[in-house]
């Protein structure tokens, strides 16, 4: 029998101390090497936003990969990226940390909708209430003092 595998993930990466650094004018250039990373990393890029301080993509990643090995690649492929590009002249790195949270296929295209309403979502809703909704929806148990990197 061959393998068959649909890995969805929805991650969740943050600015360190969750400064407001990304601008609209660069993030297109930024969306579009994170899309090249999965590429070349036989994995698929399904949807990308975010605010000025965190990005939630949507990725279908191959099965010969560790979720935990593409984003060590990925957050050094985009913090040189972003330095040697000078896109975001605020951005220092990436928090140590991420999320990842396996999605179902039938769930992909609500999610997509979600992550392409972040900036409106966001006019609402601060990143720390969202990102404990997540944990908890997930019932991922967590302590509040230790959740970023301050």
């Amino acid at each position: 029998m061959g393998s068959y595998c649909y890995l969805y993930y929805h991650i969740v990466l943050v600015v360190d101390k969750r400064e407001n650094v990304f601008t609209e004018e660069h993030e297109q250039s930024l969306y579009n090497y994170i899309g090249a990373f999965f590429r070349n990393k036989k994995s698929h890029l399904e949807c990308i936003n975010g605010t000025e301080n965190h990005l939630h993509l949507l990725v279908r990643i191959h099965q010969s990969f560790s979720i935990a090995d593409l984003m060590r690649d990925l957050k050094v492929a985009t913090n040189k990226f972003i330095k040697e590009n000078n896109l975001f002249p605020k951005f220092k790195k990436w928090q140590n940390g991420y999320a990842a949270f396996s999605v179902t296929s039938y769930m992909a295209d609500r999610l997509k909708k979600y992550i392409q309403d972040q900036k409106i979502h966001h006019k609402k809703t601060k990143f720390t209430n969202e990102f404990i909704g997540i944990l908890n929806k997930h019932e991922i148990e967590f302590n509040p003092d230790e959740l970023f990197d301050n």
